[in-house]
């Protein structure tokens, strides 16, 4: 049976503060699955526990095993690439700044200037982006 070996008082802690305060659910499953195989759980125990593949489990604990901490963290998922540029969007922004309520014109003048078509709500996604 595979548990991952004994953890030192520093890597607990590490890791109860991951599973406690971090922003990413994914770190956060990731270390609580440790934290439970180091209390002695079973592989399948842990999976019905989080509700996840016991495989899953096995390649978190052997992630664990090799590159400690870092191994629990996710890749980047970028999604798909950004339509419009930061110049781009920064000209977004000024627009809307100097018509608020007229969107759908920003998103015809955007499309007028760039030759790139996107929806109304793609636009307020970016505007949101820069905004924030």
């Amino acid at each position: 049976m595979k548990y991952v070996n004994h953890l030192k008082p520093a890597e607990i802690k590490t890791l109860t503060d991951g599973f406690r305060y971090s922003p990413s659910s994914r770190f956060r499953i990731r270390c609580h699955a440790i934290l439970l195989s180091n209390k002695g759980y079973k592989i399948d125990k842990i999976a019905d526990i989080i509700d996840f593949h016991r495989n899953t489990i096995s390649i978190w604990i052997e992630q664990w095993e090799s590159m400690g901490i870092c191994g629990l963290i996710s890749d980047a998922s970028p999604g798909r690439p950004l339509i419009y540029t930061e110049q781009e969007q920064e000209r977004v922004c000024k627009w809307i700044d100097e018509q608020p309520q007229q969107l759908r014109d920003v998103q015809i003048r955007l499309e007028k200037e760039t030759g790139k078509s996107a929806s109304l709500e793609t636009v307020k996604r970016n505007l949101k982006k820069i905004k924030v």
